[in-house]
């Protein structure tokens, strides 16, 4: 028996909702993972099998906690259930059906990294001049079409009629480029960019969407299979769906109906990369019948945050209506601060913050959001001088770094021979005699004779442009690679790739080519952790398969290829250093604070042209998404908030003059307290240091070091 007594009236009626289609709108800090969780539960104890039930997230995070809490709540029964990412279930699905879609076994995912390189390359193919064109700009047309569901026939056909994008990968490019010559440069690279990768047996992110949707389209009776396996459908985070996402859930759901979706268009602030709001809105229209329920009751933030909040985003007009009601008191107001330039603010809210460590707030307990990366600035140099300890949310994560990129290669062409990318990026790294006219001689042989790179240099000593110390050379090495793909079939996926490292010499190669040892050391470190997820992965793929194999059935090794897909679709953050996590203030752009909560956050630069931007301003659309994103910034407070802006900024070298935003006219009077001059702080450089030293006396004394000498 599923225990609902501690659910509120409107969670309680969620949960006991099962059947047909269902729009949970649940407000922020309203308990939603909760009822996701318990309606899971609730299903199961209604007999309905774990194998009919699919629970899909945004995020590998989410998807494991609701794995948890279900496991808490019905223990075994669970087992069968699928939860998962988006992009993880059409890896699923594309994984057992990969030739109807015209890819192979053991396809692999690209990166960024290596997306971009791609694109450079067919734009010069294309006789289109890579420095007058983004490459980046036209990789994110491409990909604003695979999110809309659009392949390169219809985008062709279409005309690349698209909104384009003026954020994420866009951002600093200026309007005038965005014409219809980056029209037509898009439509020509998404034909060959789609080629290119199916020739290479290579899928990017947005296709693992995209293909699914394509595939099912096409084979009715692989998409009957699946409607009769998973009859019970829920989808959280619904208001961040694009068009793909919301076609293939519309595809496995239009015949039973049983389709239960969570979110709030209030915190709808995906746009600028495909996120399409009316799925959400218009739930009832697409889904007629539908019931809607909504949580309104806010168990994370104080009254008077709550009041802000819902004074700022009742002014959109594109929502459903609703009002966040606080369970905790009123708390104190949320104070409203200007400062005269972007400095003095930084100063001011080093102070404050300084402040509450010094009287007991743990730093990570405390967050700065802002709107755009470039503020962090003035905040971090404010914080160094304070001394106090510190960390910028979204930094560089260890897949991004190069010798990372460069082990990860080394992998990918490991379980596919056909990935090209990844071919180029290491045939001659670390540095085996293999040039770049060698490589040339390699890629026109194979295009001629219309077969793989790596083919070529399995023959190489067949191709007569090249000398007998290159031939050797690209020999050596595809040899050296086939051997170790040899050894997946007798070693584990960890041993194959220790040896791999050990042949390739990437260590020694890393400490020769490093400017000191530091370096070195770090770069190698990185290296290793790759291993060390290896291992990690092995052990948790056998305690998974341990705990679901049938009796008499053999408990299988994870591969590389799962590994691969796992590296791919992991959105989780990568550094294993939870210590300075632990004992720092994070400084978090809004859109990479969503989803987490601080007792005390400050919200900075809360000024027209930045929050909202300045590029939003002529869409009232877009000035809406700009609202829903204050108001998610406000709603990440749960005790204290403190929101900023300066009258003053530098911009391009110059002052200029700046007025506080729109979202900050018409708030309650009583729920805020204007601070504006008096709380302006004016320090010397010699008060600073006297400030700094204070603190730093005070944290020696918490840790028993007594006074400095």
């Amino acid at each position: 028996m599923i225990d609902l007594t501690t659910l509120n009236s409107e969670q309680s009626r969620a949960v006991r909702t099962l059947d047909g289609p269902l729009l949970v709108l649940a407000g922020a800090g309203s308990g939603k993972t909760r009822v996701i969780t318990y309606r899971l539960a609730n299903l199961i104890h209604h007999d309905v099998p774990a194998k009919n039930i699919l629970c899909v997230t945004f995020t590998n995070k989410a998807a494991h906690e609701m794995r948890v809490r279900a496991r808490t709540l019905v223990g075994k029964q669970v087992r069968g259930t699928t939860m998962s990412t988006f992009h993880a279930l059409g890896v699923r699905i594309l994984r057992q059906f990969p030739e109807e879609i015209g890819l192979k076994k053991g396809f692999t995912i690209t990166d960024s990294g290596e997306q971009i390189g791609f694109v450079r390359r067919i734009l010069r193919d294309l006789r289109i001049d890579d420095r007058n064109f983004d490459a980046k700009v036209v990789l994110n047309m491409i990909s604003m079409a695979k999110n809309a569901g659009i392949d390169a026939e219809t985008y062709r056909k279409q005309r690349g009629h698209l909104t384009i994008v003026k954020e994420g990968p866009l951002e600093g490019v200026a309007a005038g480029a965005l014409d219809d010559d980056y029209v037509v440069a898009a439509i020509e690279a998404y034909e060959k960019y789609e080629s290119g990768l199916r020739a290479q047996n290579v899928v990017d992110f947005d296709d693992l969407l995209l293909l699914t949707v394509k595939m099912l389209k096409s084979n009715p009776s692989m998409l009957q299979t699946l409607r009769q396996r998973w009859r019970y459908i829920m989808i959280d985070e619904y208001q961040d769906t694009n068009g793909a996402q919301f076609e293939l859930m519309n595809l496995l759901a239009s015949e039973h109906q049983n389709l239960c979706v969570v979110g709030d268009d209030d915190q709808s602030i995906y746009g600028w990369r495909g996120a399409d709001i009316t799925n959400i809105l218009m739930f009832d229209k697409q889904f007629p019948g539908a019931q809607t329920i909504k949580l309104e009751m806010n168990y994370r933030s104080t009254g008077h945050i709550l009041t802000v909040a819902n004074s700022v985003i009742e002014k959109n007009t594109q929502r459903h209506e609703k009002t966040l009601i606080p369970f905790a008191g009123e708390g104190d107001p949320v104070r409203v601060i200007s400062t005269e330039d972007e400095e003095a603010e930084a100063e001011q809210i080093a102070s404050v913050v300084f402040d509450l460590t010094t009287s007991g707030v743990l730093p990570k307990d405390i967050a700065v959001l802002f709107r755009s990366n470039v503020q962090s600035r003035p905040l971090e140099m404010a914080f160094r001088t304070m001394h106090i300890p510190y960390r910028v949310a979204g930094g560089m994560d260890l897949l991004e770094r190069r010798e990372v990129k460069d082990a990860v290669a080394y992998l990918r062409l490991l379980d596919n021979f056909d990935d090209e990318q990844s071919l180029r990026r290491i045939i001659n790294y670390p540095p085996r005699g293999i040039g770049a006219t060698t490589v040339g001689k390699v890629d026109a042989w194979a295009g001629n004779k219309k077969i793989g790179m790596f083919e070529v240099m399995k023959n190489a000593y067949d191709v007569p442009e090249l000398n007998e110390k290159s031939a050797s050379a690209l020999s050596d090495f595809s040899q050296m690679i086939t051997e170790h793909r040899q050894m997946l079939n007798r070693c584990k996926v960890s041993t194959v790739v220790e040896r791999l490292f050990a042949a390739v010499g990437i260590e020694d190669h890393l400490f020769e080519s490093s400017d000191n040892a530091e370096t070195a050391h770090r770069r190698v470190d990185n290296v290793r952790a790759i291993l060390r997820q290896v291992k990690k992965f092995e052990e948790r793929v056998r305690r998974e398969k341990r705990r679901d194999v049938v009796e008499g059935e053999e408990l299988q090794e994870s591969t590389l290829s799962e590994f691969l897909t796992s590296l791919a679709l992991d959105a989780t953050d990568n550094s294993e250093n939870n210590e300075e996590r632990d004992h720092a203030v994070v400084l978090s752009t809004i859109h990479a604070s969503k989803g987490l909560e601080w007792p005390h956050v400050f919200l900075v630069g809360v000024e027209e042209d930045i929050l909202p931007h300045s590029r939003t301003l002529d869409s009232g659309r877009e000035i809406e998404e700009e609202r829903r994103l204050a108001y998610v910034a406000i709603t990440r407070a749960r005790e204290q908030l403190t929101v900023s802006w300066a009258r003053n900024r530098t911009k391009w070298g110059r002052i200029v003059p700046r007025t506080r935003s729109r979202f900050l006219e018409g708030l309650p009077e009583e729920s805020i307290r204007c601070d504006e001059d008096e709380m302006t702080v004016e320090r010397t450089e010699e008060e600073s240091e006297q400030h700094a030293q204070k603190h730093i006396e005070l944290i020696r004394a918490k840790l028993g070091l007594g006074a400095r000498p």
